[in-house]
């Protein structure tokens, strides 16, 4: 982590950073197969804060946490095969203002956007040979290929914006009160087609 001002009581700045692997030498159930399973993950994230004038603070920060992994498709997978090496990208933007707009009223606005994905999570191969099965008569299992489509990336993001007013009223008798009234708006947005996977299950099914 690194911090400090930029200018002398008027912005400053924040900064941090993360990288972190890990190793899971994890054998398939029912199997017994050898399997790895690897994780990999690189954070970054920047602050900036200012005071353009007195009472009034203007905040944003950006962050993003991509992630590498390597793993079966499923917990139940119990075939080499259907080890995938996926990546998912993910960040985070936010801007934000409170302010005081008199002597009994304080205000706050906020914007934020997150976008996150997977990305070669699940096979390429458009051969019918290549679907994966699911065990039904058995113990649960998938073998035989990836489960999802890599050639149809999935992804999960938002948006959101915000604000609030705040009236502060002191009665003579009836003591103090806060009387805030706010909006918000959030939108959600998830999109992906997996059409190999429905697909590969018809075939599975028959």
């Amino acid at each position: 982590t690194l911090g400090g001002p930029i200018l002398r009581d008027r912005l400053w700045f924040f900064t941090a950073g993360r990288w972190s692997q890990t190793t899971d030498p994890n054998p398939f159930p029912q199997t017994g197969l050898p399997v790895t399973r690897t994780n990999e993950n690189k954070r970054w994230e920047l602050k900036l804060t200012g005071t353009a004038w007195d009472n009034h603070t203007f905040q944003g920060s950006y962050f993003t946490s991509p992630t590498e992994q390597t793993r079966p498709s499923f917990d139940f997978s119990i075939d080499p095969a259907t080890v995938v090496n996926r990546e998912l990208p993910n960040t985070r933007f936010v801007a934000n203002w409170r302010g005081v707009l008199g002597s009994r009223v304080f205000a706050t606005a906020q914007y934020s956007q997150k976008e996150f994905g997977f990305r070669g999570t699940g096979g390429t191969s458009t051969d019918i040979f290549d679907s994966p099965f699911i065990t039904l008569t058995q113990d649960l299992g998938h073998y035989n290929a990836p489960y999802f489509d890599s050639t149809h990336p999935e992804d999960r993001n938002n948006e959101q914006i915000a604000g609030s007013v705040s009236y502060f009223a002191t009665t003579e008798g009836f003591g103090s009160h806060d009387v805030k009234g706010g909006f918000e708006r959030y939108r959600s947005r998830r999109t992906g087609g997996n059409s190999l996977f429905l697909f590969a299950n018809d075939f599975a099914a028959r």
